[in-house]
């Protein structure tokens, strides 16, 4: 198995004399080795993007270099796709981490990290891989089987603007806006928006949004998810024929007027196996979340903790949280005290305190 990735691996060059940007099977990686390197390895997994990540001969970002310095070993792949690339990050994720051992030697420790998607790449790495990885610290992540939570957030929303905001997205099934994605549906969606400000209200209750302004960047991105699901899949992988939805100022007409799409059951079960989740994990796992996060609800990850209790393992998982609003807004002061608390119960066995994540007193 090395044998054959050192064979596939195509390019690399060092950088710095710590630093080694490539390519393997397709897939941009860079590795940071530092001087004082501890014997420790950190495996870093991105979040969603509709392009391939790439690499580049410059420093790395503040939160993964306040490691670095600490002595850790990074590794990042950039996936050999862009979109929902589970799939591929999950194989080309543990073919670098197998490269690095190959060429540096095993890790004392191994942890895995990830924002976002990234943050369901560590659970899903953790839960498949035990032997590999020795804990995980997801940040943000949709940690819920990927079905449930992308037909809960992205696919509801596009359902539930439909109603209130016809013939601008196409069918929430396959959205095919006429003005084109990005910034030109942007501009669509902020004027339809702005002309029917009470149907805009309704959408903001329905869809747990703190302003009405972030309506349009949220249904944007949605859209570009779900479109890129079904060229990915080949159709609609999510069902809501049977979805009641609750939560707004007239429940009884929204469910009478919804678009209902039945899904496709091989979409489906592409979406089943990248990835559902199981709760079954076998290392610690310290999760950290905003408060407000409009893309990923604060309440998501909640879901993966009932699966972790379902299978008799919550001694192995610690949920937290920040006081902020956004995705992704945790400080690299907040993570690296995430990851202290992580490395702490790793080392000593000391559980990290559930509730607030705060940065590491100065």
């Amino acid at each position: 198995m090395l044998r054959t990735l050192a064979a596939l691996f195509l390019l690399a060059f060092a950088a710095t004399a710590a630093t080694e940007i490539g390519a393997m099977n397709g897939a941009a990686f860079r590795i940071d080795k530092p001087d004082n390197y501890n014997g420790r390895l950190i495996v870093y997994c991105h979040g969603y993007s509709s392009a391939p990540g790439a690499f580049k001969e410059s420093p790395l970002n503040p939160i993964l270099a306040q490691f670095h310095d600490s002595g850790y070993a990074i590794v990042q792949s950039g996936y050999s796709t862009g979109g929902w690339a589970v799939e591929q990050a999950l194989r080309e994720t543990e073919a670098l981490r197998e490269y690095f051992i190959n060429k540096h030697g095993k890790p004392s420790r191994t942890i895995v990290m990830g924002h976002s998607m990234g943050g369901l790449l560590t659970v899903a790495l953790v839960e498949r891989f035990p032997a590999s990885y020795d804990a995980g610290l997801p940040l943000c992540g949709a940690l819920s089987p990927s079905l449930s939570f992308a037909s809960n957030r992205e696919f509801d929303a596009l359902v539930l603007f439909n109603y209130f905001f016809p013939d601008i997205l196409g069918p929430a099934s396959n959205p095919a806006p006429p003005s084109g994605f990005g910034a030109p549906l942007g501009k669509s969606l902020t004027a339809a928006i702005t002309a029917a400000p009470d149907k805009a209200e309704a959408l903001r209750q329905w869809l747990g949004l703190k302003k009405v302004a972030e309506i349009p960047g949220l249904i944007s991105f949605m859209a570009s998810i779900q479109a890129e699901l079904v060229r990915r899949t080949g159709a609609n992988p999510f069902d809501n024929r049977d979805t009641v939805y609750s939560g707004g100022p007239d429940d009884q007409s929204v469910n009478r007027g919804v678009e209902r799409h039945a899904a496709n059951p091989k979409a489906m079960d592409y979406m089943r196996t990248f990835v559902t989740t199981t709760g079954r994990i076998e290392r610690p796992m310290l999760a950290v979340h905003t408060t407000y996060d409009p893309i990923v609800p604060a309440s998501s990850p909640n879901a993966y903790r009932d699966l972790v209790q379902l299978n008799g393992k919550s001694g192995l998982f610690v949920q937290r949280f920040v006081a902020r609003d956004g995705h992704c807004t945790m400080s690299a002061p907040e993570i690296s005290a995430a990851f202290a608390d992580l490395v702490k119960w790793l080392d000593s066995g000391v559980r990290p305190a559930h509730g607030e994540q705060l940065p590491v007193p100065k």
